[in-house]
């Protein structure tokens, strides 16, 4: 299907952080973090530092050829599996939780911007391979921010006890039942079924949280050639064993880290991940938990778990898999697997990436080019009439209503409530009378500038009369102001951080993805406004 989108600057939309929209706007000012700029010179200068040093590619093969035994997946997913083992094959990743039928929209968004990136790489480095890869975040434990979705006008939660990684988490009857709800909800819209049958197939009861998103995720976009990786697995971890041996020292990375964020908030920003003394939890099935030092053991928090120096060492060795990585160290652990030349993040990822430079200069890993991944603002058929009835232009879409109201307003409209004019006449008017009096009896003077400034309440006060008046005829266009606004920013928010894709594969099929695809920018930085047909 024919759409049609426009691009405006992220600034624009006033939704994104100073950070942020610096980064865009002006990437050379955080160049002294190891930032590189998002264009081909940056991917250049990544595919230069991946080739001088490799991931253990055999490993990172045979773990996806595995974990791909579980699902009937595309030929160009296998392929692009296979290509891995090559040095000439690089990665572009992105990375997210495993949210109940995959959360806010922007988790489709940005899984779409990889896979458009690869094949822009490809066209640019064609001597390359480029695979986009999905780095499923399931060691998460924040199941208040991963057991919901929202649609436009319904919410959904999955209430559940079990506790620990949301990702070792059981579809269970609670959320079969969530299913059943949904499908309610959904199935009355005319691809709503098919969305639904596709749900029932990948979440079935005992299946974790973690292989119910990889199965859907591939179902969605395998044909696409995108790679999910699930990283909970002891023989991924045991790449990341030096690292584990080293932020077990307390202090240890935070000591690596602080000349960045030092850095950070001398360019007037704020430190944007806390980094902990140890920056690695102790992950067990219904238990994911922090890991602290006192004196010379290791402590389990909230637990009776505790390791002398050689019984820590004897875990890490033995049960890899037991340690995992908060956000400080996650992406340090992705990029020891992955080859990683591009990282495609949201604002609040990028903004934390930046700090970690350092960290992975110190453990010889490449720093991948950090991308800004891409957002947008679906715009159905009924709403572009309402949009265009108004006469509204697309940049106008992100502003208050108040300042909208106040751009609908005519110069007409406004030369009839403006008295700016008669209020110089009436200042010019208080002049000659202020020289006259003063001529008579100087202390007279204070006596008209009383009178003026009373006389210039009263016409102000008019003049405010005069706009209210004014502004009841344009009462149905306020109306009709609001009901977009309210259609556009769900509860005030960005649409690609309230709503889930459901609602939109459910009317518009999965062909809705393609759309959306087709319209996914690569290293171009702006705001996409997409009119859905």
């Amino acid at each position: 299907m024919p759409i049609h989108s426009e691009h405006i600057p992220y600034a624009a939309t006033n939704a994104f952080s100073g950070l942020v929209n610096d980064f865009v706007a002006n990437p050379e000012r955080f160049a002294s973090l190891g930032t590189r700029p998002v264009n081909l010179q940056g991917l250049q200068q990544s595919i230069e530092e991946r080739l001088k040093l490799s991931p253990n590619r055999d490993v990172i093969v045979a773990r996806l050829r595995e974990q791909y035994k579980t699902v009937e997946t595309s030929a160009a997913v296998l392929s692009n599996i296979e290509s891995l083992a090559s040095e000439k094959t690089f990665t572009i990743t992105t990375a997210h939780q495993n949210n109940v039928f995959t959360g806010p929209l922007y988790f489709i968004y940005k899984i779409l911007h990889v896979i458009q990136l690869a094949k822009y790489c490809k066209s640019q480095f064609p001597q390359y391979h480029f695979v986009p890869v999905f780095y499923l975040g399931s060691e998460d434990a924040d199941l208040e921010e991963l057991n919901h979705i929202h649609l436009t006008n319904s919410t959904f939660v999955w209430e559940t006890q079990q506790t620990g990684a949301v990702g070792r988490m059981k579809v269970d009857a609670s959320l079969l039942g969530l299913l059943d709800r949904l499908q309610g909800e959904l199935g009355v819209l005319p691809k709503g079924e098919e969305w639904i049958a596709l749900l029932r197939s990948c979440y079935v009861e005992g299946c974790t949280i973690a292989d119910a998103t990889f199965q859907l995720v591939d179902k969605l976009f395998s044909k696409y050639g995108l790679v999910v990786l699930n990283p909970d697995h002891s023989e991924l971890k045991r790449l990341f064993l030096p690292i584990i041996q080293r932020d077990l020292e307390p202090g240890a990375t935070a000591k690596l880290l602080q000349p960045s964020i030092q850095t950070l908030q001398e360019l007037g920003y704020e430190a944007q991940a806390h980094v902990r003394p140890i920056n690695l939890f102790y992950l067990e099935n219904d238990s994911r938990k922090r890991i602290d030092k006192a004196g010379s053991d290791w402590s389990v928090v909230g637990s009776s778990i505790t390791f002398d120096s050689i019984a820590i060492e004897k875990e890490y060795l033995s049960h890899p898999e037991r340690f995992s990585p908060n956000v400080i160290l996650r992406g340090l652990y992705q990029c020891t697997l992955l080859p990683d030349i591009a990282f495609v993040g949201g604002g609040s990822e990028i903004a934390y990436w930046m700090q970690f430079g350092a960290l992975f200069k110190e453990f010889g890993v490449p720093f991948p080019l950090l991308i800004l991944r891409n957002s947008f603002q679906l715009i159905e058929s009924d709403m572009a009439k309402k949009i265009a009835g108004l006469q509204l232009e697309t940049h106008q879409l992100f502003l208050s209503t108040q300042e909208i109201s106040n751009q609908l307003l005519t110069a007409e409209d406004v030369a009839q409530f403006s008295l700016t004019e008669e209020l110089r006449l009436l200042h010019e008017l208080y002049e000659g009378l202020r020289e006259k009096a003063s001529q008579v009896d100087p202390t007279l003077t204070a006596h008209v500038a009383a009178l003026e400034k009373r006389a210039t309440n009263q016409a102000s006060e008019l003049e405010k009369k005069m706009k209210r008046a004014v502004r009841k005829k344009y009462a149905t266009k306020e109306q009709q102001l609001q009901v977009i606004k309210n259609g556009l920013f769900p509860k005030g928010q960005l649409q690609e951080r309230y709503l889930n894709c459901g609602e939109f594969i459910s009317q518009y099929g999965f062909e809705w993805l393609d759309q959306v695809a087709q319209a996914s920018l690569s290293l171009e930085q702006q705001f996409t406004v997409l009119y859905l047909p």
